[in-house]
């Protein structure tokens, strides 16, 4: 809307009404299922900039970094407003590049708390090839900015890919400590804050995704609501990987409950499984 700011020209309600029609009836949906119609948008806030979902701390260096990054995007997002014409069509793509820039720079000048993931930057990833495609395409021929343009995305790939590939042992790992659940699984609902282990809990272990809830929505507001959470939910098991569950169960050992209340089933690479006993819970609900 504001590079495409000509009121005379309807284009941009064309552009309004098509986000629209794919937007509105999402949020309706929603606000039905969860009661929020802005619930990702809310959580990710929550999640990322105001540190809800993690205990993570960037280092003081990355966050005078990217603190630079938020500085640098601002202003570039007004310079390639004033100067749109130059860039032609390639603005769509710098108009992106510099946004999630500014992402970036919020989440961690702004909060400090979110950690370094690294599927975060797989778009970014994408928009600079793009970009210097777009550069590769524009340059005279003669340049040397020629081959050093496709050698520097050359050894991006070669140094990515191995990284990518370790990555997903992660997933193999998670995958292993996911099937002990669900040989170990009977009824009950199983408190998971890990998206991997939540998918295989449901495509290979057939188990409803209505029996998967995460830690997180716990009530924590005292030992009695957050005991009475646990009983009305019927929380079965817990998968702790750190820090993920890491709040609930540093709750309940603060107060002296953990080992009473969570039995420790197995610790399959790292991730630890853990039998919820409702029976305990019982006994400290007033």
């Amino acid at each position: 809307f504001l590079f495409e700011r000509d009121i005379a020209n309807t284009k941009w309600f064309s552009v309004l009404l098509g986000w629209m029609i794919a937007v509105v009836p999402y949020m309706i949906h929603l606000q039905m299922a969860t009661g929020n119609a802005i619930y990702p948008f809310y959580w990710n806030f929550l999640g990322n900039v105001a540190g809800v979902w993690n205990p993570w701390y960037v280092s003081p260096v990355i966050r005078i970094i990217f603190g630079v990054v938020l500085v640098a995007s601002i202003i570039g997002y007004f310079l390639l407003l004033k100067y749109r014409e130059r860039f032609g069509e390639t603005y769509i793509l710098l108009i992106t590049a510099i946004g999630f820039a500014g992402y970036h720079g919020l989440v961690y000048a702004v909060s400090g708390t979110a950690p370094l993931f690294e599927r975060f930057f797989v778009l970014d990833a994408a928009l600079v090839s793009c970009l210097a495609g777009l550069l590769y395409i524009r340059m005279p021929r003669k340049k040397i900015v020629n081959a050093i343009i496709p050698l520097a995305l050359i050894v991006s790939l070669v140094v990515s890919v191995p990284y990518y590939i370790k990555e997903q042992k992660s997933i193999v790992d998670l995958n292993a400590a996911t099937d002990v659940l669900i040989d170990e699984y009977t009824e009950g609902r199983i408190l998971s804050d890990m998206p991997m282990m939540t998918y295989r809990l449901i495509q290979k272990g057939k188990i409803s995704y209505t029996n998967i809830l995460g830690s997180l929505y716990a009530n924590y507001q005292s030992l009695d609501s957050a005991l009475l959470w646990l009983k009305n939910e019927n929380a079965a098991y817990l998968i702790s990987a750190e820090p993920k569950a890491y709040r609930m169960l540093s709750f309940f050992s603060s107060h002296g409950l953990k080992d009473e209340i969570f039995i420790l089933i197995s610790n399959v690479n790292g991730v630890e499984l853990y039998r919820i006993d409702q029976s305990a819970i019982s006994t400290y609900i007033e």
